[in-house]
């Protein structure tokens, strides 16, 4: 069954390779080797409207074998959504990063999306992470 681990990214995944408003927006051909499910949860029935043939609830990965953390721009509004993601093999705690100069939201109204880099340790997008902000 699903869990509330990689919920972000594997709601990313649905929406990319989904078969509405105009979708797939990916060739998921091209993603076969880059799929994961590093939590291994299941959805019990393939998702609606959707190329993804498999239960799985997968997420894309970074070229360390971790999730793609992502974030959509509604979720950087009060209270404070925390993720779980499962980096390095350990589950924890994610956030939307913030600007340390001014303390807003990095890609205010847009979405975040990052790799906890070669140290696989997530920094909630700051130091070695990734991110589509930088």
């Amino acid at each position: 069954m699903p869990n509330d681990v990689n919920w972000g990214a594997e709601s990313l995944v649905w929406h990319l390779f989904t078969q509405v408003k105009g979708g797939p927006f990916l060739d998921m051909g091209a993603f076969q080797n880059r799929l994961i499910n590093s939590d291994a949860d299941d959805a019990g029935k393939k998702p609606d409207n959707s190329l993804y043939a498999l239960t799985e609830l997968k997420e894309i990965a970074d070229e360390f074998g971790n999730p793609f953390i992502y974030f959509h721009g509604r979720d950087f509004a009060k209270p404070l959504k925390v993720q779980k993601y499962v980096i390095g093999g350990t589950e924890t705690d994610c956030i939307p990063g913030k600007s340390e100069k001014t303390g807003n939201f990095n890609a205010a109204g847009k979405f975040q999306l990052w790799s906890a880099g070669s140290d696989s340790e997530n920094e909630n997008g700051t130091d070695d992470d990734i991110t589509n902000w930088k």
